[in-house]
């Protein structure tokens, strides 16, 4: 039997090379993109004062050329990968589609080695896990800041960080994956920013190949494009493999649950959903769909709906164990209520904050904050019930959107949660929102680090991000969407007509 044509196209010397070629090149910018990162990041370690923020930098100009030098790499990543999609995509050949896929898993476990270069979140993570691992200390009561004053402190100062962060907003899993780190590693950071990142990676590598899963399942073959399109995207490679955020861990349990639940294995979707939402709170908007398509799926309903309730009952009898250790009452979540607090920004969330008068007598930031949860639980409400799996995937894309336009706040990694969703379905319209997503989070990055070293207010950060990162990219994926639904209407009424 003949191979049919994209086969041929996809095993053809041209596209192979073409293949190799973008990918090389991805590196060599790669490379160039974190010498900048870094050069900002260590602007001024060891600093005189750690504890002054901003940071005064050692190398002003360096700084004020920073934008300079980053901004032109970002676009010439951006377009890299973009092609990277466009070779895979149109060749649908299986040997293309398995070195895209291939380079980005090796990608990251080359990364996993390095230190962070544009947040210092990973240090404040062991940070948590210090206070953890410490009689008597309590990483949801005690700031991270406070390790400043300790040995372990000093260590992590001497990379980079800075004590600014408070209270952990973490769930009790990652809690205790950052004292399993801190302990491993008997002290010793090097050791303990391995262990972290090791996990994160691992974590970032898994949802790539349930990305393949999930794609085969809804159309043969597009399995190597859902993962080259999460396991290559620059956002992903750059704040999972490189800075080590823990939304790798929670995305990762997230897509694990869409997946059983296209399976209709309940138990691995109500227990991997719980398991995310336990390290973050974000994966626990996918609830309803998740059960929606568990009893779809379900030959015997009964059955189902007992599965899911011993399963997250289970869940709930788990999460209290983790929570144990440490729990003290409501004021176990100031972490979180401080992460969750939306601020005045030009994003949904900030006009809320700026709109909403709190109730009289009620907690700071709590009306605009109930208000973005409301918002979300319409969407989700709205969202849930697709009849076939394409439809409910693309639902659930439509909530994790959701989320990131509830954000708070903005930082980079955000996006990345919509990102692995609309991976999931990687269609043209999915995959032009996941370029849009990841070009707002690209261009933006880089100011934290400009911000931290006085380069540029902390107000116009939090105000301004936001603009590029959620409210530009949302709307633009809301566009895309809505044309998507019209061509797709339009080629069911031309396929349905008389001929």
């Amino acid at each position: 039997m003949s191979a049919a044509p994209s086969d041929r196209a996809g095993s053809h010397p041209a596209t192979v090379a073409a293949v190799l070629v973008l990918l090389a090149a991805s590196a060599v910018v790669y490379r160039l993109l974190l010498d900048v990162q870094r050069s900002v990041f260590l602007n001024g370690v060891p600093a005189a004062d750690p504890r002054a923020v901003p940071r005064p930098p050692t190398d002003p100009a360096a700084l004020a050329s920073a934008p300079d030098r980053y901004l032109p790499l970002v676009g010439i990543q951006l377009l890299l990968y973009v092609l990277l999609l466009v070779v895979v995509r149109w060749s649908r050949g299986r040997l293309v589609g398995l070195i895209a896929a291939g380079a980005g898993i090796v990608g990251h476990l080359v990364l996993v080695p390095t230190t962070p270069t544009l947040s210092i979140d990973l240090y404040s993570y062991l940070a948590h896990g210090y206070l953890a691992a410490t009689p008597a200390h309590n990483p949801y009561v005690t700031a991270a800041a406070d390790v400043v004053d300790t040995p372990f402190g000093a260590s992590l100062m001497a990379q980079g960080w800075a004590p600014v962060h408070p209270q952990t907003p973490y769930g009790p899993l990652w809690t205790h994956t950052e004292q399993l780190a801190v302990l491993g590693a008997r002290g010793d950071l090097p050791t303990a920013v391995l262990i972290l990142k090791a996990v994160v990676v691992a974590a970032t590598i898994g949802t790539g190949l349930l990305a393949w899963t999930a794609a085969r399942r809804l159309r043969p073959g597009a399995g190597p494009l859902a993962a080259s399109a999460w396991l290559l995207n620059p956002l992903v490679v750059l704040e999972f493999g490189v800075d080590g955020h823990n939304d790798a861990v929670a995305i990762f349990f997230t897509a694990a649950a869409l997946v059983a639940a296209l399976q209709g294995w309940a138990v691995v979707a109500v227990l991997a959903l719980a398991a995310g939402t336990l390290v973050k709170w974000s994966p626990i908007a996918f609830a309803l769909p998740v059960a929606v398509m568990l009893l779809r799926q379900a030959k015997h309903r009964g059955r189902q709906g007992l599965a899911i309730g011993i399963s997250a009952l289970a869940s709930i009898a788990g999460g209290w164990w983790l929570w144990s250790p440490w729990w003290v009452g409501s004021d176990t979540l100031a972490g979180l209520r401080a992460s969750t607090t939306p601020t005045a920004s030009l994003s949904p969330a900030g006009w809320l904050a700026t709109v909403l008068a709190d109730a009289p007598g009620s907690e700071p930031g709590l009306t605009p904050t109930l208000a973005a949860a409301g918002a979300l639980l319409v969407v989700v409400l709205a969202a849930s019930w697709g009849r076939n799996p394409t439809s409910w995937l693309a639902g659930c894309a439509v909530i994790a959107v959701a989320v990131l336009a509830v954000s708070p706040m903005y930082w980079p990694w955000y996006s990345a949660l919509p990102i692995a969703v609309l991976a999931l379905r990687p269609t043209g319209i999915a995959l032009s929102q996941i370029v849009v997503l990841t070009a707002g989070s690209r261009f933006v990055a880089l100011w934290g680090d400009v911000a931290f070293l006085g380069g540029m207010s902390y107000q116009d950060l939090l105000a301004g991000s936001p603009i590029a990162g959620i409210t530009v990219p949302v709307a633009a994926c809301a566009l895309l969407g809505a044309v998507g639904g019209v061509v797709g209407l339009i080629r069911r009424r031309v396929h349905s007509s008389p001929k």
